[in-house]
């Protein structure tokens, strides 16, 4: 049993802690601005223990890993998973020896073991103006014509930045058809989700702007979206965005945020409301924390997708052995903890 904190001193640990920083060597300024700003997010967290780990019951190995030589060699990443009567597809995109994003699609039986079916897209296929670099699937089901919907983000030319989020369509999750432009402007990482009503909501990461961004836009029928609005952002000097993930849980939107801190500290934030105008980051921010002092293969983790499969909620996820690695992002899968998920938001009440 711990004692409890007195947070009257904490000021005085961080100024100790930054005294010491400034007589010793750098690795040691380093932690010592690690703990400043672990403080800084949850002052009340004895001794500034890491929170419970929302991700449970993780495979060991990645699900879908990188294939030596090919255009899967350096990454595979940003999966998104939809089930179609008793067959689980993948949608997710890879890097390899030709430097090129490109969307492939996965189906597996058990999301454990996958089978690979290539490029959603062929080499022109897309318009031209369309045939950078694509990445970052998202797929829903289109509630008016039971196919589905995928959104993805496009670079007009190899090199540029993701400046226009696109979509497409298929009737049965295996071929899928160009639409157009859904948003026209830098974003990251598309989420697209029905509300109830029938409205259409997408979030995305705007990273080109002052500072990071989420925005969100809507649509009545997922193919025509109005302007985005800024949701959340943060001072780019501070803290970081890169990906943003959620769901509707229990009459709740929730929605994760994938951070990283000024001096390289990786985590995930959430956010609860009962609508995209409510929500607020929950008390015990954040939920996630990537202790990346321990080497493995998916020690930072990012990307998330969430499906809910009967009583389970699968947690899709891109893993790197490092921040920033070159090589090796691969897709995990886990769970979550929906006991602790419950607990969150029900203390931000």
């Amino acid at each position: 049993m711990y004692s409890k904190i007195d947070n009257r001193y904490i000021d005085d640990n961080q100024l100790l802690v930054e005294i010491i920083g400034r007589i010793c060597s750098k690795t040691c300024r380093n932690y010592a601005e690690r703990w400043r700003q672990s403080t800084d997010l949850v002052p009340a967290r004895w001794l500034n223990r890491y929170p419970p780990d929302l991700v449970i019951k993780k495979i060991k190995y990645p699900v879908l890993g990188i294939i030596p030589g090919g255009d899967q060699s350096r990454h595979v990443e940003y999966p998104s998973v939809i089930k179609i009567d008793d067959k689980y597809f993948m949608y997710y995109c890879a890097y390899g020896e030709d430097n090129r994003w490109r969307l492939c699609m996965a189906t597996s039986t058990d999301c454990v073991n996958w089978t690979r079916h290539g490029w959603i897209f062929s080499d022109g296929e897309l318009p031209e103006g369309f045939r950078g670099n694509v990445a970052f699937p998202n797929v829903i089901k289109d509630a008016a014509t039971g196919g589905y919907l995928m959104y993805f983000s496009t670079a007009s030319e190899f090199g540029q930045p993701y400046d226009r989020i696109c979509w497409a369509y298929s009737e049965d999750g295996w071929k899928w058809q160009f639409g157009g432009v859904a948003i026209d402007e830098n974003g990251l990482k598309p989420l697209a989700l029905a509300k109830p009503g029938g409205q259409y909501i997408m979030f995305f990461i705007d990273p080109e702007s002052e500072s990071t961004e989420l925005k969100v836009s809507y649509s009545q029928n997922g193919r025509d979206w109005g302007k985005a609005n800024v949701l959340v952002n943060f001072p780019s000097n501070l803290r970081g965005m890169y990906t943003v993930s959620g769901m509707f849980f229990n009459n709740k939107l929730l929605i994760f945020l994938e951070s990283n801190t000024s001096i390289g500290r990786h985590d995930t934030l959430l956010f609860a409301g009962n609508d995209e105008n409510d929500l607020k980051p929950v008390k015990n921010n954040p939920v996630i924390v990537d202790r990346d002092w321990e080497k493995k293969w998916d020690t930072i983790r990012y990307g998330f997708n969430i499906l809910q499969d009967g009583q389970r909620y699968l947690l899709f996820y891109n893993g790197l052995p490092y921040l920033g690695a070159e090589v090796g992002g691969q897709i995990g899968l886990a769970e979550l903890d929906i006991n602790l998920l419950q607990k969150y938001v029900k203390e931000s009440e």
